[in-house]
């Protein structure tokens, strides 16, 4: 009778190596929905973490930090360490949500610093100083930049808030407005609409490629937090985990021969084999390492943006086109005597102190996105001629 020790780390590898015959496949891990809300991988809704017949492995659906609520109002919950939001989109392929408040008056949580993304998967795009004012409610402001915000505002006081950066405290009604505070506020743009919903997103874990595929994303095995691309079933059927189990159902009494002869043949043969396994392991590991993704956004330099042409609207007030009226930037519309400047590579045109501050942090177009060439600038006189038709003047 050959001896049970030299056998047991052999046995504990393959106990080891067993796990995945109670794999998750994506069958096990049905899409559901709260609200027209799809849920899936790496979303799962709380409280429904067990598979039929009283298997616990549910949990493995759902990746940690993703779980979602869902209402009395069939609205689905996000739970931030600040509190709970309203979830009102979810984009797989780009991996990012979209939330509210769900009392309707994101600026308050803004304004208070309630919002916290700490100990979450989630983050916003940026951040942007704003300072909010309180006004009088007969005050009238001087363009439509400077918009109040309804939910905070009562028939007493009106409340804006502003880019800190780019308000001008001589433009607001003498005696009738007061700076309250300035805060950091979790936007993305200078002129965002601070009621509006925002949009956070997320990088880990990584499922872009299966949903460019059409494939399920899910855990790659029961053990850690690796994730892969999953197939529903096989032609005959069966789901991943079964796979499995008859690939390794079959091999365990093989493997178990191989290991029994080399041990009662010579034990230097076991040791070496041990060695090849281990170092065939740690090669596997490294080959499957996936590369961090980094990225850098950097603007453009003040001669490069004063190249772009520039334009000073006439007093007919015509534009290139007709319908492109309001800066995109600011939202305000276009007035005769403003300057306007024009990203050259894509015709799209802007007020210049908008662009023009733009440009020095980001070097895209912010409504395409394309980067313009750094030397790409293109004479004011050659761009006003070729337009000469629209009633604008240099």
């Amino acid at each position: 009778m050959l001896p049970l020790q030299p056998f047991l780390p052999w046995l504990f590898s393959l106990l080891f190596f067993l796990l995945p015959f109670v794999a998750i496949s994506a069958e096990d891990c049905p899409a559901t929905s709260c609200g027209g809300i799809t849920i899936k991988f790496p979303f799962q809704l709380r409280n429904s973490n067990r598979l039929p017949g009283g298997n616990s492995f549910r949990s493995r659906c759902g990746y940690p930090g993703f779980g979602l609520g869902c209402n009395s109002q069939s609205q689905a919950i996000l739970s931030l360490a600040s509190g709970a939001f309203v979830v009102q989109e979810v984009d797989y392929a780009i991996q990012a949500l979209w939330i509210k408040d769900p009392q309707d008056c994101l600026p308050k949580q803004y304004l208070h610093g309630l919002i916290s993304f700490s100990d979450s998967p989630f983050s916003p795009d940026s951040f942007n100083n704003f300072t909010f004012f309180n006004c009088s409610s007969n005050v009238t402001l001087p363009s439509n930049r400077y918009r109040p915000i309804s939910c905070l505002s009562d028939h007493n006081n009106t409340v804006i808030a502003l880019p800190t950066m780019f308000y001008d405290e001589s433009r607001l009604p003498e005696n009738s407005c007061e700076a309250t505070a300035t805060v950091s506020v979790p936007v993305w743009g200078f002129w965002s609409n601070l009621e509006d919903s925002l949009k956070l997103t997320w990088s880990s874990p990584s499922c872009e490629l299966c949903e460019l595929r059409g494939q399920a994303c899910g855990f790659k095995n029961n053990y850690g937090l690796e994730v892969d691309c999953l197939d529903p079933s096989d032609s005959n059927g069966l789901s991943r985990g079964t796979r499995y189990g008859i690939i390794l159902g079959v091999g365990i009494p093989g493997a178990l021969c191989i290991v029994g002869l080399g041990c009662l043949l010579r034990n230097r043969a076991r040791n070496y084999n041990h060695s090849q396994r281990h170092q065939l392991n740690a090669e596997l590991s490294n080959s499957v390492a996936r590369p961090q993704r980094a990225a850098t956004v950097t603007g453009l330099d003040g001669p490069t943006i004063e190249s772009y042409p520039k334009t000073l609207l006439g007093e007919s007030g015509r534009l290139p086109k007709p319908n492109d009226n309001t800066c995109p930037i600011c939202l305000s519309e276009y007035q005769p005597k403003e300057t306007l400047r024009t990203i050259p590579e894509c015709n799209h045109y802007f007020h210049a102190d908008c662009i023009d501050e733009w440009l020095k942090m980001n070097a895209t177009c912010p409504l395409c996105r394309n980067s313009p060439e750094s030397s790409a600038g293109t004479p004011f006189s050659t761009w006003t001629s070729s337009h000469s038709s629209t009633g604008l003047s240099p």
